[in-house]
């Protein structure tokens, strides 16, 4: 199983406003958390004084991550980037469930970091790897190598000037000028080919790919010549799915199982937007990493960019391991029902003067409430007990544009 981690800089593409709470970062922060298991520490409030202080004694993992800009080079251009140990992206981390890991990072950036467990496009990243506890193994038989891939997007500005044009022009996210594999875009962008990510193999052998999407774009994946087949997604076991390509969402994991059985040779892995939304831009090109070279390299047949149906055949057709050792226990006995109605919808701009789509303003909503700042963030508001600030008694509605103009994002 496998979750992304990463300490962002960022809100989507920018800030810190997507995200209420600000840990403030000024010299170290410590960040523990519990890998899920029934044996492992939930409620700290029975422990004592020495062990609420940051868990240290039920720590069984701990790491340093010093957070710092240096140069990078990508796509002919040096700019300044976010770094973890020196790394982009960052260091993995290997764990077991049950495990308590303790994080410390060192924030040596001149803007306040986050620390979580989820994802933001543009900020720096790694993969936290979660193995089975340590008396038990997968539901599957175990590969022979482990490998993480993740999918990522470059832009040759600075992060944060595509976030201060965006608030200027107050229409979506310039697209990015590349996606990436493990942080290198690959053979088909300018000044690339010498660092494309290089997966090496040996024939016969079977490697798990722990696949991250960091983008903020659908995407698909696939690898010439071969078949994937599907064994978890987003820390959960599937039944087997075998595909020659996956269809991975912004912030999903999808662990899959890959046999080296073609010919010894190079071939392409690669990866491509999924976009269906009409009138949306897009990045429309297509990142490449070499698995196992000879000239040509064949590259695997992607689908188009709007292929909606290959998207929809590879999502609906997972299904939970649900085995006896592996037992999904849902609900069948539904009480209450709850639609939500999350969008991103397009608001008139007097004469047009917006950069959203015909001169719009973008703004996101979920059932027809759109988000605002608070006054203060939710740690201060937790600090000083102000009340409302999380959860307001009666939200506002902002939403005010037609059912005809609502999108969909690339």
């Amino acid at each position: 199983m496998l979750i992304p981690m990463r300490a962002s800089k960022a809100q989507c593409l920018g800030f810190l406003l997507f995200l209420i709470g600000i840990l403030q970062c000024k010299a170290l922060a410590r960040y523990t958390f519990v890998v899920s298991s029934t044996e492992c520490y939930t409620d700290i409030s029975t422990l004592s004084y020495a062990c609420k202080h940051w868990l240290d004694c039920i720590a069984q993992v701990r790491k340093i991550l010093q957070v710092q800009e240096m140069p990078c080079k990508r796509l002919c251009s040096t700019k300044n980037i976010l770094t973890v140990n020196g790394q982009f992206p960052g260091p993995t981390l290997y764990v077991h469930k049950g495990d308590t890991i303790t994080v410390d990072v060192y924030n040596k950036a001149k803007y306040n970091i986050t620390i979580h467990c989820d994802w933001s496009r543009a900020t720096v990243h790694g993969a936290i790897v979660i193995y089975p506890k340590k008396d038990s193994n997968y539901p599957f038989p175990k590969p022979d190598a482990e490998v993480p891939i993740i999918l990522g997007e470059w832009w040759k500005k600075l992060i944060m000037e595509v976030y201060h044009e965006m608030l200027r022009t107050r229409g979506d996210l310039n697209v990015s000028d590349a996606y990436t594999i493990n942080g290198q875009p690959g053979d088909l962008y300018p000044c690339s080919k010498q660092d494309t990510f290089k997966l090496r193999v040996e024939q016969g052998k079977t490697y798990l790919l722990r696949i991250i999407n960091a983008a903020m774009q659908d995407l698909f994946f696939s690898i010439a010549n071969h078949s994937l087949t599907v064994v978890a997604t987003d820390a959960s076991n599937t039944k087997p799915l075998t595909r020659d390509i996956v269809t991975i969402s912004p912030g999903q994991t999808i662990d899959v199982r890959l046999k080296a059985n073609q010919n010894a040779d190079h071939y392409y892995m690669a990866a491509r937007v999924y976009s269906s939304a009409l009138g949306v831009a897009c990045d429309n090109t297509t990142t490449t990493a070499v698995y196992a070279p000879t000239s040509p390299t064949p590259l695997p047949q992607l689908p188009y960019y709007n292929d909606t149906s290959a998207s929809v055949n590879f999502i609906g057709s997972l299904r939970s391991l649900a085995s006896d050792k592996h037992p999904i226990d849902v609900p069948k006995n539904i009480t209450n029902h709850f639609i939500f109605t999350i969008s991103v919808n397009s608001f008139l701009c007097p004469n047009n003067s917006c950069a959203g789509p015909n001169g719009t303003r973008l703004a996101a909503s979920m059932n027809n409430i759109s988000f605002t700042n608070p006054s203060i963030d939710i740690l201060q508001a937790y600090y000083y007990g102000i009340n409302g600030v999380s959860e307001p008694s009666s939200p506002a509605s902002y939403h005010t544009s037609s059912i005809s103009r609502l999108m969909t994002c690339c």
